[in-house]
């Protein structure tokens, strides 16, 4: 989920950033072939990469998106871009010192909640470099005229599920909540 959010970014800001590149971590193999030919082309280019070698950013960016995993190390080129973003959020109700000195090595810090906004002001980060950027969604992929015209009104409740399926979301707590109300 969390690369399919960077990659998400990664493609909108292509269509108006002429020359940036975003960490995402490794694109494998495997996932290149599950993505459509805009997407893929977007993370190769952005990455130098090509199909089938491994990550290497691009040390000629202006700008470097770095799109991680909480307490994930950032790497950023020895030739530092004009502009280096964060796009960083936690699950706890504060940020571990590695990854509030990896906020303060940053430029700009993109979150995705008012919540995580007034938790890195107050873990020491100026408020002037944090932006709140709504986690994105593509619109090509749950588009439902992809899936063709639905033949007959569902009967039943389908429930989807776009967070990462473990305890700790709490789908049990959701699903109580429904059957509790319903």
């Amino acid at each position: 989920g969390f690369f399919v959010e960077g990659l998400t970014y990664a493609v909108g800001l292509s269509t108006i950033l002429p020359n940036f590149s975003i960490d995402v971590g490794q694109c494998g193999e495997t996932m290149l072939n599950q993505l459509t030919l805009n997407e893929k082309n977007v993370i190769l280019s952005s990455q130098n990469q090509k199909s089938g070698t491994t990550t290497q950013l691009s040390s000629n960016s202006d700008i470097l998106i770095v799109h991680k995993l909480p307490n994930q190390n950032y790497n950023i080129p020895s030739k530092r871009p004009k502009i280096v973003i964060g796009r960083q959020m936690t699950e706890e109700r504060y940020l571990s010192i590695s990854e509030a000195k990896q906020a303060l090595l940053m430029d700009e810090i993109w979150v995705p909640t008012l919540f995580h906004s007034k938790l890195f002001e107050e873990s020491g980060i100026d408020s002037k470099k944090i932006f709140i950027l709504p986690e994105p969604i593509s619109t090509e992929f749950y588009n439902p005229e992809r899936m063709g015209k639905a033949k007959k009104i569902p009967t039943t409740t389908i429930f989807l599920s776009i967070f990462k399926w473990e305890q700790r979301k709490g789908w049990d707590v959701l699903l109580k909540s429904y059957w509790n109300a319903f």
